[in-house]
């Protein structure tokens, strides 16, 4: 496999177009949901970033920015033949990174049921009893930087 790119990307930009392409296909898709304009003018002050194998993307999630130095990781997809290859994790700790750059002290996520023993490898924590988001079980996580 070639070397994946992370990179955060703009707004609005190609990539981020892109990005919610991915994240339809894989997120939204299945669900029987779509974007509307407002809700991906929501995003505006969010921090996107994406995986590229070439220019291929193959990756994305968002962090959204809270109080108290906290961001908020969503909408984490991996391209489906290229899941448990280990690039979700390296998403996950390049976003981490970047958090810690921008001077952010805690992720906080909303994780479906059947990721959260992926979570828990990358020192995610449970803090809630489960949940129902989207008709899907989730539970409240985080971690400190």
């Amino acid at each position: 496999m070639n070397k994946i790119e992370f990179k955060v990307v703009k707004h609005w930009s190609n990539e981020y177009r892109q990005a919610i392409y991915l994240r339809y296909k894989l997120l939204r898709q299945p669900l029987g949901l779509k974007y509307t304009k407002a809700q991906m003018e929501s995003e505006t002050d969010q921090i996107h970033i994406i995986g590229k194998i070439n220019d291929q993307f193959v990756a994305c999630l968002c962090l959204v920015p809270l109080p108290q130095n906290t961001l908020k990781m969503r909408q984490v997809c991996v391209s489906k033949e290229l899941q448990s290859s280990g690039i979700g994790s390296q998403l996950v700790i390049f976003s981490e990174h970047i958090a810690r750059q921008k001077s952010f002290s805690r992720i906080v996520l909303n994780a479906r049921d059947y990721v959260i023993d992926f979570y828990k490898k990358l020192d995610y924590h449970i803090c809630s009893e489960m949940f129902l988001e989207i008709g899907i079980p989730h539970y409240k996580m985080y971690k400190g930087l």
